[in-house]
């Protein structure tokens, strides 16, 4: 009983976890597009018809670069969460629930701020293109 619920918590924050990082679909079903699908040239689907000067395409693989460097270093947290939720007396589901959730809703604001600093770099004329490309 004990292995099946320990199983049924990790599927959990795995799925979880993937949709943090972005495998839930950001453009919605009827276009196939998500957040985390990569174009050869390293930049987000949403920013692929809005025409970005050199400029702003630098500057926009600039922060994707950082981004990926500060995820890659959390690597690794799902794993200690796990191994701290084990005690020499069992499980403790709700030090796993409440840390999984802690670490997600920081990987959620990491995102959210990634988004919002490309969205600086943009005109309110690309921003409307983009809002108007989701949204047909």
């Amino acid at each position: 009983m004990k292995k099946r619920i320990l199983t049924l918590s990790l599927v959990s924050i795995l799925t979880a976890s993937a949709f943090a990082y972005g495998g839930g679909d950001f453009r919605g079903d009827r276009r196939g597009g998500h957040y985390g699908e990569h174009q050869r040239d390293g930049g987000m689907k949403f920013l692929s018809d809005i025409n970005l000067t050199d400029e702003q395409q630098r500057d926009i693989e600039l922060l994707q670069v950082e981004f990926r460097y500060e995820q890659k270093s959390n690597r690794g947290e799902r794993e200690e969460i796990f191994k701290s939720s084990i005690t020499t007396e069992g499980f403790d589901a709700e030090k796993f629930k409440l840390e999984s959730l802690t670490k997600a809703t920081e990987r959620s604001t990491a995102i959210a701020k990634h988004i919002e600093s490309i969205f600086n770099l943009l005109t309110t004329e690309q921003k409307t293109t983009i809002y108007n490309n989701l949204n047909q």
